[in-house]
């Protein structure tokens, strides 16, 4: 079960890529719209090829079983599905930092192995902020974490290289509960082993308290604050009506649900 939670963008869950084989009911099986710190509500579904719907075909969109009928082989099937074809979406379109904790409490009880949030909560935008709080989040965090919930959050993508000593990442991915993933750039290839991270992938080391004996471990005061890095171009993306236009799209918000759904798997 994966939590996609999005800064209110609709999923398109008509697309067959949705559905196990032809036929079969889909696998977004949660659609809500929780904003204005309200509870979460059923949403209408988008007929848009959206932020948060790439997101998710990513996470688990799957042609495998001939969904598509456009493309017969194994390999051009594997090469435009998601990471977890088997997974069931459970979907949140939020805005404010009160959305997400409704969104969270919502995801955590439905039983979701793994929360994908490509986006900046609206209200909590404060990067590299080791005390900063914002919506009751930190302590739900804590909660999910506990709970068996991995809460995994693109890193962003605001480094510049004129500025590479510069801490970068955005909240609430530098909590210490929370996996923070940079993106790699495998534009042309992907040879992971020869790529690097992307230029505007965020990163950084983040200023922390440490003292007694643990301070001969971070002598310096800072910890790196990005967890992971994964694959953060593709193209041949899902488009508005059901097929498939060659898009290319990269960036933190979509190297983060590869990790999110691979750590759903395991």
């Amino acid at each position: 079960k994966i939590a996609i939670v999005e800064g209110l963008n609709p999923v398109n869950s008509f697309h067959p890529g949705w559905l196990d084989r032809p036929g079969d009911p889909s696998r977004i099986v949660s659609n809500m719209r929780c904003v204005a710190g309200s509870p979460c509500a059923p949403a209408a579904p988008s007929l848009a090829a959206s932020h948060g719907t790439l997101v998710s075909w990513v996470a688990a969109g799957s042609i495998e079983e001939g969904q598509s009928s456009s493309y017969t082989t194994t390999d051009s099937r594997l090469r435009r599905s998601g990471v977890a074809s088997e997974a069931v979406i459970f979907y949140y379109a939020v805005i404010v930092g009160a959305d997400v904790f409704n969104a969270l409490i919502n995801a955590i009880f439905a039983g979701v192995d793994t929360v994908n949030m490509s986006f900046r909560i609206l209200n909590c935008e404060r990067e590299c902020d080791a005390n900063f709080e914002c919506g009751g989040l930190n302590g739900l965090l804590r909660f999910a974490a506990a709970a068996g919930t991995l809460v995994v959050h693109s890193a962003g993508n605001k480094h510049s290289p004129s500025e590479p000593n510069r801490c970068t990442v955005g909240y609430p991915g530098t909590r210490p509960e929370v996996m923070s993933v940079g993106s790699v750039d495998t534009f042309g290839s992907t040879d992971y082993d020869a790529a690097n991270l992307s230029d505007t992938s965020s990163r950084g080391l983040m200023n922390v308290g440490m003292g007694g004996s643990l301070s001969q471990y971070i002598p310096t005061g800072k910890i790196p604050v990005v967890s992971m890095a994964a694959p953060g171009v593709f193209t041949l993306y899902f488009d508005a009506w059901g097929s498939f236009g060659a898009v290319e799209m990269g960036g933190t918000s979509f190297s983060t649900p590869v990790v999110t759904a691979a750590a759903g798997l395991l």
